[in-house]
């Protein structure tokens, strides 16, 4: 008896729902009934305006002012529903359907009072009575408070004119037939529009649930990559600082080691100079390892870019020879070119990377094979398009010591590398393929590798370039290159300071006064003595600022050239430069001025010719490399 109260009462209630279900979809509910009475209040309103204007003169006067003052209120009604206010006040809603009811059964009341055109008046009371109903999402307590009190009010007007019926109401039986009838198929269409609405309401929420589990899903598996990326970064990160901790520590071991062993033995030459040769090696060495690291962070961070201009490949092709020249003799190396298959010579490319690329592979190649073994570097052009390109192919071979398979499958890793290589001894950062890889990638080209343990390796590397028109080709011809070039080294050592040192002989530095802007106290100290020997008379600013008051106090010609660090206190060297080449004298504006700095890249270079340098000199500073900068601006100045 319990459960039939109780599912009476959803009934009554909650058009047959549980409590809890009917106050999820309250919302849809009343704007469900906001909009039944938005269409409802315009039809009846433009219902009643008919009728008030089909009246002929057997209808009383009083029905068309009723039904006009109908189709006004209707007309009110409508517009109150369509405003923000109603929406967002769920009892406003209810209070204009309420009211709705009330009009339109209240206008079927008051037409039928009297006996004249009670059947019209009649019938449109009852079949209000019985299709009003089913337009709202009411419960059906709500539909009996409105409609119970009209049905009775009716019922006694039926009474009063019941002789007046003359087909469709013909005693009070019928009537409250009628009226109940019409009540109970109100309540029902309502409560099957209540579960209507739950129903639509269930389902978005189902496809809502169906899309936060599939978001879930997504959000997990991103998640799950995430924590696999953040391990796989911190195992690298680990794997990074272990590699550089080792591979830092040993050429810094032999620097500290040796430059201890030069101070115990600083009466014997022969072994100082020996130590300090040995110093140099793994100075370079280091200084190697610190440029690829850095070239490796500018790639994976997306600072790495190519800058495109034209380039005559044998230039480039001759310019490699000459710096692997020196390592090829140390180990007496046989070293064979064919560049015969070359038709367009002039291209559009990346020279700097292009030369890493190419300097890299051939140094692993030389670096691996044994004294006395075969390098053969070759390059063909394959096919040219119709949109001015051409396929290239590198391919740089050795008859070195090999790689196995199994290595072969990360060679392009970062700190790969072989494990016979570790021990055979032969030094490498492990970060040279893994660039290399890097550059060919971006170059939108391709690199492959094969090899074989104790035969050699061979590595291919096939680009697309744009050709070029420019002409550069009477000394530099890919069919004249030699096979066995030589050249002066490519590293500064202790002898290379001696033989440095010669290009000073010509007394052309001698009386000139150089300025060293510098503010590293030991970097100063190395420059001084370096200038000084070669017979410059140097002067030394701590900053920008100081080097700027020196040149405008000092009379015109009395520096000859200014040696510029970059990064110092107070005025940088860009903004030094600056304000010197917009002095009004000539004769200071224009002192020529090298950078001398450790910002090595490129845009470093770029920036500083756009500041108004005429050279750029990467620290540490190479002697021979710092002559050759000095010969190059005083012999263009005379």
């Amino acid at each position: 008896m319990t459960k039939i109260l109780e599912k009476l009462l959803c009934l009554a209630l909650y058009g047959g729902l549980q409590k809890e279900q009917y106050r999820q979809i309250e919302p849809e509910i009343d704007e469900a009934n906001r909009k039944s009475l938005v269409i409802l209040s315009t039809a009846c309103a433009l219902f009643f305006l008919v009728r008030a204007g089909l009246f002929d003169a057997n209808i009383l006067a009083l029905n068309k002012t009723l039904f006009s003052t109908s189709a006004f209120l209707f007309l009110i009604l409508a517009g109150i529903n369509c405003l923000s206010l109603v929406k967002r006040r769920p009892a406003l809603i209810h209070l204009c359907a309420y009211l709705f009811l009330i009009i339109y059964l209240g206008i079927g009341i008051f037409s039928s009072v009297g006996p004249e055109s009670v059947q019209e008046r009649t019938t449109l009371y009852l079949v209000f009575v019985t299709a009003a109903p089913m337009m709202f999402a009411l419960n059906a307590v709500e539909l009996a408070i409105i409609m119970i009190p009209m049905e009775l009010l009716f019922l006694f007007l039926i009474a009063k004119y019941q002789s007046a019926y003359p087909v469709y109401v013909t005693n009070c039986g019928n009537s409250i037939f009628f009226a109940i009838s019409g009540l109970l198929l109100g309540i029902y269409t309502s409560n099957m529009k209540v579960s209507g609405i739950y129903n639509a309401y269930m389902n978005s929420r189902m496809e809502e649930i169906k899309r936060l589990n599939d978001d879930l899903t997504r959000s997990r598996a991103d998640l799950e990559k995430a924590l696999a990326d953040a391990e796989h970064s911190n195992r690298a990160k680990t794997i990074f600082l272990n590699n550089m901790s080792h591979d830092i520590r040993t050429p810094m071991n032999a620097i500290i080691g040796f430059s201890a062993l030069a101070s115990a033995n600083i009466d014997d030459p022969k072994r100082v100079r020996n130590y300090l040769e040995k110093i140099s090696i793994s100075g370079h060495h280091l200084l190697s390892l610190i440029n690829d690291i850095l070239d490796m962070s500018r790639i994976e961070s997306g600072k790495m870019r190519l800058t495109l201009q034209p380039l005559h490949l044998p230039d480039l092709l001759a310019n490699i020879q000459t710096m692997i020249s020196v390592d090829l003799e140390a180990k007496h190396l046989h070293f064979f070119t064919d560049f015969s298959a070359l038709t367009h010579e002039n291209i559009l490319a990346d020279e700097l990377r292009l030369n890493q690329v190419l300097i890299n592979i051939l140094s692993n190649a030389i670096k691996f094979t044994p004294a006395g073994g075969n390098v053969w570097f070759t390059l063909s052009e394959h096919e040219s398009h119709d949109d001015g390109s051409a396929d290239y192919r590198f391919v740089i071979r050795d008859s070195g010591i090999g790689m196995s398979q199994e290595f072969q499958k990360h060679i392009f890793e970062t700190f790969s590398r072989e494990e016979s290589v570790t021990v055979n001894n032969i030094q490498g950062t492990g970060l040279g393929m893994a660039i290399t890889k890097n550059i060919v990638d971006m170059m939108n080209g391709q690199i492959a590798v094969w090899s074989e343990e104790g035969k050699g390796s061979e590595f291919t590397v096939s680009l697309r370039f744009q050709t070029a028109s420019s002409a550069k080709s009477e000394s530099g011809s890919a069919s004249k290159l030699a096979s066995a070039p030589t050249s002066l080294p490519d590293s500064t050592s202790s002898s290379e300071l001696a033989d440095s040192k010669d290009l000073a002989d010509a007394k052309i530095f001698a009386g000139k006064t150089l300025l060293l802007v510098e503010d590293n106290e030991l970097n100063q100290e190395i420059a001084l003595a370096i200038l000084e020997d070669s017979g410059f008379t140097v002067e030394v600013a701590g900053n920008g600022a100081s080097a700027l008051r020196k040149v405008e106090i000092a009379p015109a010609g009395h520096y000859a050239v200014i040696l510029m660090d970059i990064q110092m206190p107070i005025m940088n060297g860009y903004e030094a430069t600056k304000q010197i080449r917009a002095l009004s004298d000539p004769a200071k504006s224009q002192i020529p001025i090298l950078a001398m700095t450790a910002n090595v890249f490129e845009e470093d270079k770029t920036r500083a010719r756009e500041a108004g340098m005429n050279g750029h000199l990467p620290k540490p500073i190479e002697v021979s490399k710092l002559f050759e900068e000095l010969h190059r601006i005083f012999c263009t100045s005379n």
